[in-house]
């Protein structure tokens, strides 16, 4: 595992990223005239199927803490906390970490420490645990989140993205947890646990779900965030079955997990769309890029809607095989979004303003939807890390995607 190290000027920014490594490769940049950042490696270790390790800066004092996760100590998972090389405690759990990712760090109530949160499935059941980071003290143990169905003998549910966020402006961060599901289709749901009540608030029976690319804003000016992301129709569900996944449905959800609005109709399966706000003539409005990759007569665009779901504009993107592959969709700036970007997995990256006018196309560095975004430099805005595993670039980018830098390499983004 190599955790990289971003440089601007005379300040060291520690990325947030483990990478499984098997070899050092040196840094050189993506072009000539990006010198103020510089990425490198500053350490590496071996990490085996069983035993991921995982650097974190747990207290937040510039020193990364080092995290092991046991996926089989003695028939149950663990979890190792080490400081410089000293071990801090053990915490033992029962049943299994699930098999997508089960992890994540986060200071839910804003002191200073972060949590360590886990989770991890017993029986037909999901459960959450989470513990302070550095002192070990047990905030949650197996607090319930969901059951799951099976498919061929094995659990049929994904998480994708975890993420921690203050939702509704109380001063601790709720735990959100989006779960996907294939053919069992009873388990896809959008899950908010609140540490202040305890409740965990679950979204309403859908064949559909916000379930990746998870961001957070207050759309419709009402003091609380909504939960903006990515919906996939995937074409295994019941026609009869509420929202069914024959066709992508529009979702946005509050803090409480309900829709802010009733979700509509955007295409037929299969389809994808990704959610995200935008300022538009002076107001928040819900930008939505919608792909449809099936053999209907489906538009594939981009749209703009108001907090209540009524369509403002419309722009229709002709169908290259370019958008059959993955394909990013975000905003910029993050605090007073009014530019997005459409990002393509082969590097076109096209850039609109509010009134969905193409700006700027160029050709940019290519990926293959291995995406994380993370605030690097504590600026506010989350810069993105961008895997290619067909030539082993690892680039990082700021949010507009402009400045990045190159790792080439054959390590593998985890």
């Amino acid at each position: 595992m190599v955790a990289p190290l971003l440089k601007y000027k005379q300040q060291l920014l520690r990325a947030s990223v483990v990478i499984s490594a098997v070899l050092f490769i040196p840094v050189y940049f993506l072009f000539p005239d990006f010198s103020k950042y510089q990425l490198n490696f500053i350490s590496e270790s071996n990490c085996t199927p069983r035993n991921i390790e995982i650097y974190n800066d747990l207290n937040q004092d510039g020193s990364f803490e080092k995290i092991s996760f046991d996926k089989d100590f003695l028939g149950t998972p663990a979890i190792l906390t080490e400081e410089k090389g000293k071990i801090l405690y053990q915490w033992n759990l029962t049943g299994k970490f699930i098999n997508n990712p089960f992890y994540h760090f986060a200071d839910y109530n804003h002191d200073g420490q972060k949590e360590i949160y886990v989770l991890t499935r017993q029986n037909d059941s999901i459960f959450l645990h989470v513990a302070e980071g550095i002192t070990g003290k047990i905030i949650a143990r197996k607090v319930f989140i969901s059951t799951f169905g099976r498919h061929a003998g094995k659990p049929d549910f994904t998480t994708n993205t975890l993420a921690s966020e203050d939702l509704n402006n109380d001063g601790i961060n709720e735990f959100i947890i989006p779960i996907m599901c294939g053919f069992s289709y009873t388990t896809r749901k959008l899950c908010i646990y609140d540490f202040a009540k305890k409740e965990l608030k679950t979204s309403p029976v859908s064949g559909v779900t916000t379930y990746a690319g998870l961001f957070f804003y207050d759309i419709n000016n009402d003091g609380d965030k909504e939960v903006f992301g990515t919906i996939s129709a995937f074409g295994n569900c019941r026609e009869e079955y509420p929202y069914s996944d024959t066709c992508c449905w529009l979702q946005v959800l509050n803090s409480n997990s309900d829709y802010i609005f009733k979700p509509f109709k955007l295409g037929h399966s299969p389809s994808v769309a990704i959610t995200r706000p935008i300022i538009h003539n002076g107001k928040s409005s819900i930008a939505v890029f919608f792909k449809h990759t099936g053999t209907r007569n489906d538009s594939t665009f981009l749209a703009l809607y108001t907090p209540e779901g009524q369509l403002l504009k419309k722009r229709i993107i002709p169908y290259r095989q370019n958008l059959r592959n993955e394909t990013l969709f975000t905003h910029y700036p993050e605090k007073v979004p009014n530019r997005l970007i459409l990002y393509r997995e082969d590097g076109l990256l096209e850039t609109y303003n509010s009134n969905l006018e193409l700006l700027s196309s160029k050709k940019s560095v290519p990926f293959t939807g291995n995406i994380k975004s993370t605030d690097l430099d504590n600026d506010g805005e989350k810069e993105h890390i961008l895997h290619n595993q067909y030539n082993g670039d690892i680039i990082v980018t700021r949010n507009n995607f402009k400045s990045p830098v190159k790792i080439k390499t054959s390590l593998l983004l985890v």
